[in-house]
């Protein structure tokens, strides 16, 4: 999978404004026009995933620390996605305030929102959800998304946060591989533990923060 630079990724960047503007011109009928804006949409999002692996990498986002309202955060970022109506969003009274960095917190928790929004069952609910949970005799927070697995199956356990890769039935879906390794890395950056759990047919994921 090649990642472009700033220069390429300006030029790509510009070369789907162009793009577009030319799909604006289609018949608002045309399924033609909504293959080629959902295609648009994917180029987008694999430019701005590069750019967050090649900023990680860089050790060019160093972790802006506050108290984050993580349910408040979770929220507004589920209402950011397309199919709101399909998650469920649990979260109890009295979840404290996490010290992390809500601009990176935000990239893992969206990042899970979407692969559990385009691997799911279809029309099939997501599950999303924080709770208070001890490691040991540390303080944390654990957040859940979780998701019945949809045609492209469940991730190998061994693979699923290695840079790039893809199962071999998501494929037939947009992505470039690095949504999951940038959560991984992002996670660590931030002091907690991004996991994978399965269990019959669910696909879920477990994000942990120290408080």
């Amino acid at each position: 999978m090649w990642c472009p630079f700033l220069g390429d990724q300006i030029k790509l960047t510009n070369a789907l404004a162009t793009a577009q503007l030319a799909l604006g011109s289609l018949p608002t009928e045309s399924s033609m026009r909504a293959r080629g804006y959902r295609a648009v949409d994917s180029m987008r999002d694999i430019i701005r995933r590069c750019s967050q692996s090649s900023a990680l990498e860089a050790e060019a986002s160093a972790p802006q620390i506050c108290a984050v309202n993580v349910p408040a955060l979770l929220e507004s970022i589920c209402e950011q996605m397309p199919d709101r109506a399909h998650i469920h969003l649990s979260a109890p009274a009295g979840i404290p305030f996490c010290p992390s960095d809500p601009k990176l917190l935000g990239i893992i928790l969206g990042n899970l929102l979407d692969n559990a929004l385009k691997y799911r069952a279809t029309d099939s609910t997501i599950d999303v959800s924080v709770q208070s949970d001890m490691r040991g005799e540390v303080a944390g927070l654990r957040l859940s998304v979780s998701n019945d697995a949809g045609p492209a199956g469940k991730p190998d356990p061994d693979k699923v946060f290695r840079k790039y890769w893809r199962g071999p039935e998501a494929t037939r879906y947009a992505g470039s591989g690095l949504g999951l390794y940038l959560s991984a890395r992002i996670a660590d950056h931030l002091k907690g533990e991004l996991n994978y759990r399965s269990a019959d047919t669910k696909v879920r994921f477990e994000l942990w923060l120290p408080l």
